[in-house]
């Protein structure tokens, strides 16, 4: 036993005299436990890190695939019209390619534009369309809950103010 250490009375804990020893293990434990903590940072940066590089190699390796199924897409595209152009020049007595390569040529360059606009609008009015039908069930649920809906109460605070 320590010369400058004693037991509390009613304790078994043993108490340092010197306080210069306290504020000596306090230092220690403090660095220590900045360490710890500098430890900790550290690895959720790096977990943070290695996190965002797998993202970019996901990207990446996502982007040169769009490519390839993309042109292997416009390669299967390309086979097929030059195939149905083909088609209809051999229908011809003779055989007159050109008339093929033009019709489907003419199709592709005419339908393809106005078949994305039908498209579009079709699929514009769907949400337009489904969002409607969500706003009239919220305020068919207001008026049951609350007997009049949003646009009640506005009608009569607008009716309120100018009259």
């Amino acid at each position: 036993m320590d010369v400058n250490t004693k037991q509390d009375e009613g304790s078994t804990r043993w108490v340092d005299s010197d306080p210069s020893g306290s504020l000596r293990d306090a230092g220690r434990h403090l660095a220590e436990l900045k360490a710890f903590a500098q430890n900790y940072i550290d690895a959720r940066l790096d977990s943070v890190k290695l996190g965002f590089k797998k993202f970019v190699v996901i990207m990446i390796f996502a982007a040169v695939g769009l490519l390839i199924a993309g042109a292997m897409l416009a390669a299967a595209g390309a086979m097929l019209m030059i195939g149905i152009a083909q088609a209809i020049g051999a229908a011809f007595d003779p055989p007159k390619p050109w008339i093929g390569y033009l019709i489907v040529g003419a199709v592709a360059v005419i339908g393809a534009p106005t078949a994305t606009w039908f498209i579009l609008r079709y699929v514009t009015g769907l949400c337009c369309q489904q969002t409607r039908e969500r706003y009239d069930r919220k305020h068919a649920l207001q008026r049951a809950i609350n007997g009049r809906d949003v646009n009640d109460a506005a009608r009569a605070s607008s009716e309120a103010e100018h009259g």
